[in-house]
């Protein structure tokens, strides 16, 4: 109900696009807190509010874009297996990847839907689009046809990696919360050095191919499903460089960098970077 409740909250007060992602937090509260069947009955439950003081769109909206990957997050960040002496962790990199190609799914099937309709899903968008910044000047009309035009692809990827990182957020934040109550499960909520499959990489040459050989609507899915695809390995080298960066000096690093700026001098004390002109 407190999910169903914020969530409507944010929608009928148009708080903005990360607003949307609180209703996530008392999901992820059940879930990773150890009762992710609780988190997916709390999902349905909210879905079901929802459809009754809304519309079912509104609701399958919120079951498919935050309830359903809740439950998701709770269940995979849980599972482990003993492993050489020790426990090992379902890959937290591996789980968003997973969040990525099910965001993609959702795209294609959206696709195929307005396929079989007058319009395309890239003429739909950029409908919404010019309609979105109708109000303004005469000045941003030639801004809004590139956007609505050459730029219109970049706009479901740019959706779909801030959703992928905006659910990971809430879901540290909750970690984070469950870890002050001493309540949490897994002991460490961070995105390791993670395996991907070789069939994500041969999707991506794909959705490339499509990309360059397709007209009108397969050549905008397969732009943004290509760039959407690269989030994992975006994933994938930040947990590689963080690994990597551990051995760095980076006090020495960090006063080489400001010893660059004139007029200043910088000596390491302590442990504390003193600064004196």
């Amino acid at each position: 109900l407190l999910s169903a409740g914020v969530f409507l909250f944010v929608a009928l007060l148009g708080l903005g696009f990360f607003f949307l992602f609180l209703p996530t937090l008392p999901l992820l509260w059940l879930g990773l807190g150890g009762s992710p069947r609780k988190a997916l009955a709390g999902a349905g439950i909210a879905a079901a509010v929802i459809v009754t003081f809304t519309d079912l769109s509104t609701g399958t909206f919120f079951l498919l874009m935050f309830g359903l990957p809740s439950w998701h997050i709770s269940r995979l960040s849980l599972l482990s297996r003993h492993a050489k002496d020790c426990q090992e962790w379902f890959p937290l990199g591996v789980l968003f990847s997973q969040l990525v190609c099910y965001a993609c799914a959702l795209l294609i099937v959206i696709a195929v839907y307005f396929g079989t309709r007058s319009l395309g899903i890239d003429e739909m968008l950029s409908q919404q689009l010019r309609l979105a910044f109708s109000h303004l000047g005469a000045e941003y009309a030639e801004t809004i046809d590139m956007l609505a035009g050459k730029w219109l692809f970049l706009i479901v990827p740019m959706g779909i990696w801030l959703w992928t990182m905006a659910l990971f957020a809430h879901a540290w934040i909750v970690h984070r919360l469950l870890a002050r109550k001493q309540r949490v499960i897994r002991p460490q909520y961070r995105i390791e050095v993670f395996p991907l499959p070789f069939a994500l990489l041969a999707a991506i040459a794909i959705c490339a191919l499509l990309s360059f050989g397709g007209s009108g609507t397969l050549a905008f899915l397969g732009k943004s499903l290509f760039i959407s695809l690269l989030c994992p390995y975006f994933f994938l080298g930040a947990a590689w460089m963080h690994d990597a960066a551990r051995a760095w000096p980076n006090c020495d690093l960090f006063v080489k960098a400001l010893r660059c700026f004139p007029g200043r001098q910088y000596r390491l004390t302590s442990c504390r970077l003193s600064i004196t002109r």
